[in-house]
């Protein structure tokens, strides 16, 4: 896999341009995966064969309940994924803060990293010591416990996240790569007169292995209902698809979209069955240096994001006839 990515990243020039026709696209497939929701195994054959080949990549999520939930879930998923044969495959997204306790500016001072020891410890146990770790994503929003809103957090989100790296890499039998993943588009914030701004909380090229991006057909402009002028919105927005192509560039690193989706919303903003999300996203992929692309196969409170789950018939064609086939 490390020969694959090496090739892929190799094959591109660094991306200066939100113009994804004006480039050759590549004829080697990115890398893929995806988060298959709660039944993590059947899903995954499901996925797989629905779609025509194996996946590169599983996603999963450590559960954020409690500094204990996050503890035992590293365990038990470790162990899950391994059997399932993704050792060294699998994507975590590790939370920095549980529901209740801790706070950033603890985690800056180097208190919290007990628990990410033995999170790291546990993922090694279990198989997945060379496995990547999304630490903290979506901190250019304003929905987790550490988004860098508020007067210095920017800055605790540096520190911190340097701390849980530094932690991590030093239990023996480590080797995990780190996705320093922000949200497509940041919170705007003081009553909406700016947005925040992800650069602000790089924590350094010497801590971060990818540069990923989480991006969803999903809109609250007044052009919401327009594919095209969505796609737009997604690639010039601050923190969009232009600017993760030229900040990834900048610093040298590789791209990634570890959460990526169709969306079809309980309050309308979801652009729904739309193959044209689906092409758009394809291309850009296939013309920009990306390691992997996870798809988000689940469904929460807030909407259906399944391709294969019967809501985008449309869609789900353009995705089998863009990423299908016989992979990597």
């Amino acid at each position: 896999m490390v020969l694959v990515l090496c090739a892929i990243v190799g094959a591109f020039a660094p991306a200066s341009t939100a113009n994804a026709g004006t480039r050759t696209v590549s004829a080697t497939p990115a890398p893929i995966g995806v988060f298959p929701g709660g039944i993590a195994g059947r899903s995954i054959e499901t996925f797989e064969k629905t779609l025509g080949r194996p996946l590169d990549y599983a996603h999963d999520y450590i559960n954020k309940g409690s500094w204990s939930s996050m503890a035992i879930t590293s365990s038990w998923l470790a162990q899950r994924w391994t059997a399932a044969g993704f050792a060294g495959r699998t994507v975590f997204t590790l939370p920095m803060l549980p529901d209740r306790g801790g706070s950033m500016k603890q985690g800056a001072r180097g208190r919290h990293n007990q628990h990410f020891r033995v999170i790291a410890r546990r993922l090694v146990a279990g198989g997945q010591g060379s496995s990547v770790v999304r630490i903290g994503p979506e901190f250019n929003g304003d929905w987790f416990r550490w988004t860098i809103r508020g007067k210095g957090n920017s800055t605790r989100y540096k520190a911190y996240w340097r701390e849980i790296v530094k932690t991590m890499r030093s239990v023996e039998g480590a080797h995990f790569r780190f996705d320093w993943s922000p949200n497509g588009g940041s919170s705007w914030i003081n009553g909406g007169k700016r947005r925040l701004h992800a650069a602000t909380a790089y924590p350094g090229n010497a801590y971060v292995d990818y540069i990923g991006l989480d991006i969803y057909d999903q809109s609250w402009a007044r052009h919401s209902a327009s594919a095209t002028k969505r796609w737009r919105e997604f690639l010039n927005q601050t923190d969009g698809l232009a600017w993760h192509a030229q900040f990834a560039a900048a610093h040298g690193k590789p791209m990634t979209f570890p959460e990526w989706g169709l969306v079809k919303r309980h309050d309308g903003r979801g652009g729904g069955d739309n193959p044209y999300f689906i092409e758009q996203m394809h291309n850009w992929i296939q013309t920009h240096p990306v390691a992997y692309h996870l798809y988000f196969e689940s469904h929460d409170p807030s909407g259906d994001y399944r391709v294969f789950g019967g809501t985008f018939p449309n869609a789900a064609q353009s995705f089998v006839r863009f990423f299908g086939g016989a992979g990597t």
